[in-house]
């Protein structure tokens, strides 16, 4: 619902990954170089780019607006749906209480802020998605401790860097 009828703009730097993703959409490359086009935007070249890339590659398959913003915020849709899911399986290993359970996944998906974001183009909801998933690994690293599990704990931290780099000090 949210990602049709949302105004364009209205969450938080929407514009500005639109505008991101829409110089990715031009290219194959992994990164981009600066340009005087992408100048406004930032120093692109040197920004964690793993959001903005993935998306331009989605976009690419949408040449046109209104349809390509449609697309990005339903792909969005799908990652903080991806959030909750996750967050359901986090609540699992946290707590055996089935009324914990359901008012945690209750409060969680009726919050706002995660709602508006969840429709809208923005690389918070992978960071999310991604934070959601880190701490359960965390909690299996802490409860059997094994090298293949800090390895998947290395590759979210990695993946979640090359997403939005506040992701580090979550970590920390």
């Amino acid at each position: 619902f949210v990602a049709w009828n949302l105004r364009y703009g209205l969450s938080p730097d929407e514009d500005h990954h639109v505008q991101v993703i829409n110089l990715y959409a031009l290219t194959w490359s992994l990164r981009l170089q600066d340009t005087s086009e992408s100048i406004p935007y930032g120093v692109l070249s040197v920004w964690p780019y793993l959001y903005h890339r993935v998306l331009g590659w989605v976009a690419m398959l949408v040449p046109t607006d209104p349809g390509r913003l449609l697309v990005l915020r339903l792909f969005n849709v799908a990652l903080s749906s991806a959030n909750v899911v996750a967050c359901a399986h986090l609540i699992t290993r946290v707590t055996d209480n089935r009324t914990a359970r359901f008012v945690f996944l209750a409060v969680l998906s009726n919050i706002p802020m995660l709602l508006m974001l969840g429709g809208a183009v923005s690389y918070d909801n992978a960071v999310n998605v991604l934070s959601t998933i880190l701490t359960i690994l965390l909690i299996d690293v802490w409860r059997r401790p094994s090298a293949s599990r800090f390895l998947w704990v290395a590759n979210i931290i990695g993946v979640g860097a090359i997403t939005k780099i506040t992701f580090l000090p979550w970590v920390i």
